[in-house]
Parts: structure tokens; C-alpha cells; sequence
């Protein structure tokens, strides 16, 4: 309640209920762990395939396990680790090899200042992470490329963003694959289009 107070007159009620015990969540939540929570709350707002939980009970990521608590009534899978020691990257590229996701995103950690991940040992190196995340994302972009391809034929419903720029139901902007129309079509209206080719993540139409 004190940092609450103080946190409160220096910074304002608002940014107070952001940071310290915000969303309903316990006072004792570091700031990176409850931002990190919260995002995930946000997240499960739209269908979900499947969540990877790295760490378990052991491992110096004390608060995996209550994440993968969080996710047990979902498609979540918990990679579990000895303390000090580093999860099997491969088994990570063989689960999203053999599931094929429709979309996947990877995000590498990123210390945050004050917060007790970041004071802990052992910290996997820049190089480490990017080679993980370059291995991770070049074999989902394989996995995306060939469903691409897969829908060439179909006929889609389309949600036009500009007049040669569209996107599927199920796409968000500026953030999935588009659909490049041949001919401008009115921004804001839906459309069906025939999907006559691929390019890379995006479709033709």
C-alpha cells in the first residue's frame, strides 16, 4: 500500500493501477511479470492454437508454472528445465514442424530493468537468442509459404485496407499476410476474390 501511495502522487491514479496491482492482480507482481500477464490476458481473447510455457517448477523462471496454470484449460504445452540449465531448443522446432501452425509468433526476452528476471544468472547470450529466433521463424516461414500456396483456387471473403490491399477474416493489419488484388476495390467494403497465386506470405487475388 505505501508504494502504492507514493507511486500514486508522483505518477498519477491511472498509471498507479497500471503498474503496481493492476488488473485485479496481487501487489506482490513485479512490473514486467504483470505486464506480461496481462498481455496474455489480452491475447486470449482471440482463438488460441497453442501456447509454450518454458520452464516448470525447478527452472530459475519462477513464474512459468503459474502461466501454465493460467493456460491449462487451453492448448498449452509446458517445457520444462533443470535450474541453471537451458530447455532443448530443437524440441520447440520439431512441435511446430509437426503441428503446422496457421500463424505463430516468436519473441525473444528482453531484460527489464528492476525485475528479478533480470538479475538472474546464467542469462542466455544476444547471439544465442537470435539464432533461435532466425532457426524458429525461417521454418515457420516454410510452414506459411506452402499454406499460401494451398489456397490458391479458393474463393475468400476479403476486408479491403486500401485499394490493392486486402486481408482475410481471420488477418490482422499490418501485422499478417495481405491479399494483393489485381483490380482496386473500394477500402472498408468486404469483397469475395478468387485467390489466383502466392507471394511468400501473402496471396494473390
Amino acid at each position: 500500500s505505501y508504494l502504492r501511495s507514493v507511486y500514486g502522487e508522483k505518477f498519477g491514479p491511472e498509471e498507479c493501477i497500471k503498474r503496481v496491482g493492476g488488473s485485479g492482480k496481487r501487489d506482490t507482481l513485479c512490473y514486467a511479470t504483470q505486464v506480461n500477464q496481462d498481455a496474455l490476458t489480452r491475447a486470449l481473447s482471440e482463438p488460441l492454437d497453442a501456447a509454450f510455457v518454458i520452464g516448470g517448477k525447478n527452472c530459475v523462471q519462477a513464474e512459468s508454472e503459474p502461466v501454465f496454470q493460467f493456460l491449462k484449460e487451453q492448448r498449452a504445452f509446458q517445457i520444462d528445465c533443470v535450474a541453471g540449465q537451458l530447455p532443448d531448443h530443437s524440441l520447440g522446432l520439431e512441435f511446430i514442424g509437426r503441428n503446422q501452425f496457421d500463424r505463430l509468433g516468436v519473441f525473444k526476452y528482453s531484460r527489464e530493468d528492476g525485475s528479478r528476471a533480470a538479475r538472474m544468472p546464467n542469462q542466455i547470450s544476444f547471439k544465442i537468442k537470435n539464432e533461435r529466433y532466425r532457426r524458429a521463424m525461417s521454418l515457420q516461414q516454410k510452414i506459411a509459404c506452402a499454406q499460401a500456396r494451398e489456397k490458391v483456387g479458393q474463393r475468400l471473403k476479403l476486408l479491403v485496407d486500401q485499394p490493392h490491399i486486402a486481408r482475410t477474416e481471420a488477418d490482422a493489419p499490418d501485422v499478417d499476410a495481405c491479399v494483393i488484388l489485381s483490380e482496386p476495390s473500394p477500402v472498408g467494403e468486404f469483397v469475395w476474390r478468387t485467390i489466383t497465386g502466392s507471394r511468400g506470405y501473402d496471396l494473390l487475388a
